[in-house]
């Protein structure tokens, strides 16, 4: 006796589901090849971005797909919130050092270029290899 297949449970078709392997497949092919591209290039933002001072890398949270988040990281491009910058300046006592408050929101020398050549989503293409995002489909399960 054959049962019945519940309304609310789609199964899927041969076609979807060789899409899905196929667009998988591809994901990982074009990361692991842009990865081992762009390795020296990702380890020297590393080395110039630990020099400015903070983290190298900043995690994001993004939904991908309705309801499923994905995490990545990026390169930073900000400057780090918690580093305070003096300036020399001329007061009615004499010559003083006076804060000038740190914003975060300022990009470094390094992040900036990174920004500006769009090379600071490098480090996606992580993700990307995880199955967390995708290169060819639209999300994690390539629907």
């Amino acid at each position: 006796m054959l049962m019945a297949q519940h309304l609310d449970e789609p199964r899927p078709s041969l076609r979807r589901s060789m899409l899905t392997a196929l667009t998988r497949v591809g994901d990982i092919m074009i990361s692991a090849g842009l990865i081992a591209v762009s390795a020296p290039l990702m380890a020297m933002a590393m080395v110039l971005l630990k020099s400015d001072g903070g983290r190298a890398l900043i995690p994001v949270r993004r939904y991908a797909v309705p309801g499923q988040e994905a995490r990545h990281w990026r390169f930073r491009t900000t400057g780090t919130p918690h580093r305070a910058r003096f300036r020399l300046v001329h007061e009615w006592g004499g010559w003083r050092y006076r804060r000038i408050h740190s914003n975060p929101t300022i990009a470094t020398v390094t992040g900036a270029l990174l920004a500006r050549s769009g090379l600071d989503g490098l480090p996606k293409l992580f993700a990307v290899l995880s199955g967390d995002l995708s290169i060819l489909g639209s999300g994690r399960d390539g629907s």
